[in-house]
């Protein structure tokens, strides 16, 4: 697994939840166009989860 992707797991167990579900990113970035179509999806896949990681300051998945 890239760092990113370990380090999900760690915090996974470490918070005593069993499951992890990554949701790669799926938006071109800098592309309002496409931000506005898969936004609106977002939130039917989102919103029953128990806890959400992002990796919100990282260029790729292969960091940590």
């Amino acid at each position: 697994l890239t760092g990113t992707f370990q380090d999900a797991t760690y915090t996974t167990a470490g918070i005593g939840l069993e499951y992890l579900w990554i949701d790669y990113p799926c938006i071109y970035q800098d592309s309002k166009e496409d931000w506005i179509k898969e936004s609106a999806t977002m939130a039917p896949v989102h919103e029953n989860t128990t806890c959400t990681i992002s990796a919100a300051v990282v260029s790729n998945s292969h960091y940590g």
